[in-house]
């Protein structure tokens, strides 16, 4: 078991892995400290760079780009703050459905990362590149 699943909490209302205090025994706290908005992913290939953070999955030019908008969507709650907090170009093609582009050198577009966006959460995250 990782953080995102569990955190161990001392008994004396501190959160920690080991605790010091006299008579205090360590309990483990069974709600999760992060909340995870991204819930599934279509892409292979971004589910990977997501769990390991393996840039050489993409090609340089966009793959750090792509890595910050995986973690703008599991941050934000509403999904128009991509273009607030990330300056994305952001685009709802269909109801709930949404495209986020990705440019080399905030330039030219070499493709979207597209999603279902529903109720805070991120599915179905796909990488759609231009030919």
């Amino acid at each position: 078991m990782n953080e995102r699943e569990q955190v161990l909490k001392c008994s004396k209302g501190g959160f920690s892995e080991t605790c010091n205090v006299a008579g205090c025994t360590l309990q483990l706290d069974k709600s999760p400290r992060v909340t995870l908005m991204i819930v599934s992913f279509k892409s292979k290939k971004l589910e990977t760079l997501w769990m390991t953070g393996d840039l050489t999955l993409l090609p340089s030019t966009y793959a750090w780009e792509v890595a910050e908008i995986l973690d703008l969507l599991n941050a934000v709650t509403v999904v128009k703050d991509l273009e607030l907090l990330g300056g994305f170009i952001l685009d709802e093609y269909k109801p709930n459905q949404w495209a986020v582009t990705v440019t080399v050198n905030n330039v030219e577009p070499i493709g979207s990362v597209t999603c279902h966006y529903f109720d805070g959460r991120a599915s179905e995250v796909d990488l759609n590149e231009f030919s």
